[in-house]
């Protein structure tokens, strides 16, 4: 019993090992660079730079956010009792004439994606609009199914953005605007199955074609599954652990480079936007640049 715990425990000490071998930057004493961590005043335009990309909002997770209680007057819309209130912002949409407003919402979101540059999550960058720009084209937009869910939503996070009491009262709204928005989608499925019933009727009868199964079987192609395929760790299967952000640059380094990203880039900016590390950590950068291994050639 002893010998297999000891053997077990002998085990998990070799896989820590190994991890921690497998995290190391293995970066040899005498190539180490010195250390350097930005300025105080590039740290902040850095983060003035992503503050419009980072949209905190608290009150998806939590609707209560500051709907701390207020008073306000009776003649106000927020004054309202809230039967009534929840009653008026329900009638303000109608699920069915939200079909007229799809090429608007179309160009507006173009006109943002060919304006504004999006933030790629895995490399923690600026780009361009065109992946943006590609899904958006590879979306049907003309299919009630993705349309008028796309602008039901935006209806309702710009109404959660007026006041925290209109933000609980959507709670409930929305859920009538699913009802009805379910609903209008299934009875335009309904009448797109029937469109596509008599059409394939017609089809049937210009083919001397008797039973529509047989039809069916002629006009559907087998398709086969998809396999999506990706990078997984071994550790959790079906997880990736994202790098952490470096203290010093406030970036990732990609495959545990133990350099920035900008140091190795572009080194004439890093210098300019960064300053030397005082402490201890300076000193062992300074100490580590001194050790050089160095040749001896005897005159012999």
């Amino acid at each position: 019993m002893a010998s297999q715990r000891q053997k077990r425990l002998s085990q998990e000490r070799k896989k820590k090992k190994k991890k921690w071998d497998s995290g190391k930057s293995h970066v040899k004493i005498n190539t180490a660079t010195q250390l350097r961590t930005l300025k105080a005043s590039e740290r902040k335009k850095l983060e003035r730079q992503r503050e419009p990309l980072r949209q905190m909002m608290p009150w998806v997770h939590d609707p209560s956010y500051r709907s701390h209680e207020r008073v306000y007057y009776r003649a106000t819309f927020l004054g309202l009792p809230s039967e009534l209130r929840q009653k008026i912002l329900y009638q303000s949409v109608h699920v069915a004439s939200l079909g007229p407003g799809v090429d608007a919402e179309i160009e507006m979101r173009r006109d943002t994606v060919r304006t504004q540059p999006f933030k790629d999550d895995r490399h923690g960058m600026l780009c361009d609009g065109q992946l943006s720009m590609l899904e958006m084209e590879n979306w049907d937009w003309a299919d009630p199914v993705v349309a008028l869910p796309t602008l039901l939503n935006a209806r309702i996070g710009s109404l959660c953005t007026v006041a925290p009491l209109i933000r609980l009262d959507m709670q409930y709204v929305r859920k009538l605007w699913q009802k009805d928005l379910d609903e209008h989608i299934a009875r335009e499925l309904q009448q797109k199955q029937k469109a596509q019933a008599a059409a394939h009727a017609v089809i049937a009868e210009a083919e001397g074609v008797t039973h529509y199964s047989e039809l069916l079987r002629r006009t559907q192609k087998q398709r086969e599954p998809n396999e999506v395929k990706g990078r997984v760790s071994r550790q959790q299967p079906g997880v990736r652990r994202r790098p952490y952000k470096c203290w010093y640059c406030t970036k990732r380094h990609k495959d545990g480079d133990p350099v920035c990203p900008l140091a190795r880039s572009d080194p004439e900016a890093w210098e300019k936007m960064t300053k030397k590390i005082g402490g201890w950590r300076g000193k062992l950068s300074e100490s580590s640049g001194k050790l050089k291994n160095t040749k001896i050639v005897f005159e012999d």
